[in-house]
């Protein structure tokens, strides 16, 4: 058989007819069987899916041997014979056969079975339950659509057009209603949880920065012991080296600055003038680049020189400013002659560079500090607030969007959802599927209108097969994806869809399809139901909830829900 998970061909001894059904499960076994133990099958779907469950224990894998056995259907002329063993992946907790159909043309008989056998259990410890055999009746629809269909059939009536018109009656007001204040629970608990997250963040802020600040003030520490040794020595040395200009590098300071010369640096002589005035401060100096040369009279040149080996500041400054009078003078006869400090005064000694590298730590300490500060405050500020101060910003943030159909009923039961502090918004990418001429018909009248063919298609690919005047499953799929991507994905507040049967399967195995091994059409989402999905590092965290009332659920109701389709949800 055709089933979810690991398939390994090859046939296997005919079970015993009268299967046994006793056995002891241990506490770290699982059980498996069948879902239900009869199933029946119109010919012309082409297959039969029977599905399997696995109960109890699911923590590692889970094996076993099918195989199909003949009843009054025979294997090559009604169904294709199948064995084979299957395997339980860890956490899977479901699972299916397909047996493959033959359609007999020269059949006469209404309905013909046969059954499908499980044995072998893998390892040990795993058990089978009492749905152990599985029974396939395939019904012969050569005639029309056989009586045993045509009486459940036509129980099952799809929605009167006008009755899509209606809204809420005072049942499912009240149902609405209850459904209100459920979610208004989920979202409060929503808020909370990430108010206390937000508190987490903070401590996390708040401990990085006092940490950062800690290093800090050590870090300064030890810069300051190093200032002070660099001082002494400095002192020492002033004692033993003279002040000459070749004995000023060795000084524990050394004033630099960078000045670009203009003007008529050659031929009036002012550079020769400018360096007189750097060696009587006992500086040096050194040109950066090539000279740009004017040439002749009323064209200036210009210099880039370094000047350093200062000893002192204030000699530095002297130097510069003795320099631009110089050159302003005579800038007098030649427009454009001035002296630019490309590079301020500093000192890139030993003690310079400590003194420079304290000021930097001290400024970098003072924002640490400011930071340290702010984030205690905004911690201290979030463990102060209260519960409904909470719930007044995440809102004012945050608001619940509610999306709904264009369906009354919808619409109505939408607006009962965060009345106040909500935004509601309607599209018609959450109608639910169009049934077209369909409205107000049971299943046995679309089969007796469609045709066998028609029907055929509809039991076979259900996701591409469209009623009469209607959509598929695949058109519904379409007209959500610019829904889901420009509403939903983008969304950082609580959404809440409010919709049918069809678009629910389809949101659901969007989020969700990466551990969904079922078509989106064959999930099972029941009435009055309400799907919390939460998202996570590694996708979504699932509860569900249920509003309706336990009267409500009666064993008709059930059994309703469970027949009904995405077609008329």
């Amino acid at each position: 058989p055709d089933a979810v998970g690991k398939k390994v061909p090859g046939d296997i001894a005919s079970p015993p007819s009268n299967p046994d059904v006793s056995g002891i499960l241990k506490e770290t076994g699982s059980m498996v069987m069948f879902e239900e133990e009869r199933s029946a099958v119109l010919e012309l779907a082409g297959e039969v899916n029977v599905a399997l469950v696995r109960k109890f224990n699911t923590t590692g894998s889970a094996s076993f041997t099918s195989q199909t056995v003949d009843g009054s259907a025979t294997a090559g002329k009604h169904y294709q014979h199948a064995s084979g063993k299957l395997l339980f992946a860890e956490g899977q907790t479901r699972a299916e056969i397909r047996v493959k159909l033959v359609e007999c043309a020269n059949c006469t008989e209404p309905e013909n079975s046969f059954h499908i056998v499980l044995s072998g259990p893998q390892p040990t410890g795993t058990t089978m339950g009492r749905k152990r055999q599985c029974t396939v009746t395939i019904l012969n629809d050569e005639h029309g659509l056989p009586e045993r269909l045509r009486r459940d059939w036509s129980r099952l009536r799809f929605p009167d057009a006008f009755k899509l018109t209606l809204g809420l009656n005072e049942g499912g007001r009240q149902m609405a209603d209850r459904l209100g204040e459920l979610l208004s629970d989920q979202v409060h608990e929503f808020y909370m949880a990430q108010h206390r997250e937000k508190i987490k963040k903070l401590r996390i802020i708040r401990d990085i920065a006092v940490s950062k600040t800690r290093e800090m003030q050590e870090d300064i520490e030890a810069t300051s012991l190093r200032q002070v040794a660099v001082e002494e020595a400095r002192r020492l040395q002033d004692r033993m080296i003279g002040n000459s200009p070749e004995d000023q590098v060795f000084k524990g300071t050394n004033f630099t600055s960078t000045l670009r010369l203009t003007g008529h640096l050659y031929n009036r002589h002012l550079l020769e003038k400018a360096l007189d005035i750097i060696e009587s401060k006992q500086g040096r100096v050194r040109s950066i680049g090539e000279p740009v040369m004017g040439g002749c009279s009323g064209i200036s040149s210009s210099i880039v020189l370094q000047v350093h080996c200062v000893r002192e500041k204030d000699d530095m400054k002297a130097i510069i400013s003795q320099i631009r009078n110089l050159f302003e003078e005579d800038s007098k006869d030649l427009a454009g002659s001035c002296v630019e400090v490309i590079e301020r005064t500093r000192d890139v000694g030993d003690l310079g560079k400590l003194i420079q590298l304290l000021d930097e730590k001290n400024e970098e300490l003072r924002k640490l500090e400011a930071a340290c500060k702010d984030a205690q405050e905004a911690l201290e500020e979030a463990e102060r607030m209260t519960d409904k101060e909470i719930q007044r910003i995440h809102t004012q943030t945050y608001p619940t969007q509610v999306f709904t159909s264009t369906l009354p009923i919808c619409l109505e039961t939408g607006g009962r959802l965060f009345p106040s502090d909500g935004v509601h918004e309607e599209t018609s990418s959450l109608n639910m599927v169009d049934i077209g001429a369909c409205h107000g018909m049971t299943l046995a009248e679309i089969y007796e209108s469609m045709g066998k063919e028609n029907v055929r298609q509809f039991l076979t690919s259900p996701y591409n097969a469209r009623l009469p005047g209607g959509e598929s499953l695949k058109d519904v799929v379409h007209r959500l994806e610019p829904f889901v991507v420009d509403h939903i994905e983008r969304q950082r507040c609580p959404s809440v869809v409010v919709s049918h049967l069809s678009t629910l399967q389809v949101l659901y195995q969007y989020f969700v399809g990466a551990t969904s091994k079922v078509p989106f059409w064959k999930l099972n989402i029941p009435r009055g139901s309400v799907i919390q999905l939460v998202p996570h590092l590694f996708g979504f965290e699932e509860r569900r909830f249920s509003f309706r009332p336990e009267t409500a659920r009666s064993s008709g109701d059930a059994a309703a829900v469970h027949m009904a389709s995405h077609w008329d949800q």
